[in-house]
């Protein structure tokens, strides 16, 4: 009886010792907290940056090339007077300005238009891929995620079904006292309260288990 006690003494500590979890956020922000972590996801992104980049240099070889050049430039000049002539005479200084302004605009290359074809094919097949990468980014955390909520209710359950078959042993272990219940039957009671108390703690080490795989893709 003493053996029995200590079992139902040792299960209820089982059932209190196991707090319920709590998410520091929902699903869409373990999403955006996995979307931050993935090494995969900033490699897609970082690709197609890099071909819209191209896309620039393309469009450039179809735009008009505009320059635009300013000189000034100091000048020094002698002036020599004849004897009764009107008019500066001696050495002068003046500056002199020049700007210029030219534009040409290629009629047609079409290797620069087939280049930024090419291009273009390039940038919708970098964003698909990055598309393709982030939605298997979602999928594996939400798969995870209901794993650990579908973890936690296993507990749950399982914690249930340990309580009552302690109440039940309970109930076993007084009628054995009062002679209503024999030996065997209290061993049935201890046999099935022993396989509940090892459910929970498996099905706690579960939540564990899961955890960590949703953490693999966090960081966090």
């Amino acid at each position: 009886m003493r053996t029995t006690r200590s079992l139902l003494f040792g299960s209820a500590l089982v059932i209190a010792a196991w707090p319920p979890l709590l998410f520091s956020g929902e699903l869409l922000d373990l999403i955006t907290t996995a979307e931050a972590a993935d090494a995969n996801y900033h490699a897609a992104i970082a690709a197609a940056r890099a071909v819209r980049a191209e896309s620039k240099l393309a469009r450039a070889g179809l735009l008009p090339n505009v320059s635009f050049q300013a000189k000034i430039a100091g000048n020094t000049q002698d002036i020599d007077v004849a004897p009764g002539a009107f008019g500066l005479n001696g050495r002068q200084n003046f500056d002199s300005e020049n700007y210029e302004l030219s534009a040409q605009q290629p009629l047609f290359r079409f290797d620069r238009w087939l280049k930024l074809k090419q291009v273009d094919r390039r940038i919708a097949q970098a964003e698909a891929e990055v598309a393709a990468v982030h939605a298997e980014l979602v999928i594996k955390v939400s798969e995870r995620f209901l794993n650990v909520l579908g973890s936690r209710a296993d507990v749950r359950h399982s914690q249930a079904e340990l309580s009552a078959l302690l109440a039940q042993m309970e109930q076993t272990l007084v009628r054995y006292e009062l002679g209503a219940a024999t030996e065997a039957d209290l061993l049935q009671a201890q046999a099935d309260s022993d396989r509940a108390a090892a459910d929970v703690i498996k099905a706690q080490n579960d939540v564990e288990v899961s955890l960590d795989a949703l953490s693999e893709l966090t960081n966090t």
